[in-house]
């Protein structure tokens, strides 16, 4: 994806920009099912400053080296939907991610994608998304087009993008657009225990699993 025109649209000149997308190319065409998740807003120690970072050369040096359980939740997430298309069952939850490769590796097999990329807080306002959404949708389209997602896990975004698609709901927290599955989901930075996230998600996307898994 090539950023240098989303950074110079008004709405994002003069600010720090964060890009984003498949953590690792490689990981990423390998993996059984390509996970995209689709998030609010990634943000900076500095978000009135100007500069640049990308956030996939972060996460691709591994779990060991990022700050915070946010990252460490969205690989427990990857690999049970990894494991549930390889098996058809759902994985016993497992905690123990420091020094698991499994973890690591499935995390690197996954993309990201932020609404907004520039500017970033740690708090999100709706009313501020929604102005990026409006103004970046046809590039956040691009982008999705162009990682070709399997299976796209919004993280309390499906309320801010869905008046941009055409849907229909086919399966709990699940919506199917002419190209994609979109999953309707908590944030993963939520506050509900990691065991019972995983478990939620996990269930509802079994009840389907017929639909949106991969065609091998």
């Amino acid at each position: 994806m090539i950023f240098d025109e989303w950074k110079n649209r008004e709405i994002h000149k003069g600010k720090f920009f964060i890009t984003d997308g498949a953590i690792d190319i490689e990981s990423w065409e390998r993996s059984n099912i390509k996970i995209l998740f689709i998030l609010k807003e990634a943000y900076s120690s500095t978000p009135d400053s100007e500069g640049e970072w990308d956030l996939a050369s972060h996460l691709n040096k591994g779990l060991h080296v990022v700050r915070g359980k946010m990252w460490k939740t969205v690989s427990q997430w990857c690999l049970g939907i990894q494991k549930l298309v390889s098996s058809g069952e759902i994985c016993i939850f497992d905690e123990s991610y420091k020094g698991n490769k499994e973890f690591d590796d499935a995390l690197r097999g996954s993309a990201v994608i932020n609404l907004k990329k520039s500017s970033g807080y740690s708090s999100s306002n709706n009313a501020d998304l929604l102005q990026y959404v409006e103004s970046d949708w046809d590039l956040l389209k691009t982008q999705i087009d162009e990682l070709k997602p399997d299976l796209i896990v919004c993280g309390s975004t499906w309320p801010l993008i869905k008046s941009k698609i055409s849907y229909k709901k086919c399966g709990e927290w699940l919506y199917k657009s002419d190209s994609y599955y979109f999953v309707d989901f908590w944030h993963p930075a939520n506050q509900y225990p990691n065991k019972l996230n995983y478990y939620s998600l996990l269930s509802a996307l079994r009840l389907s699993i017929q639909k949106w898994k991969p065609k091998t």
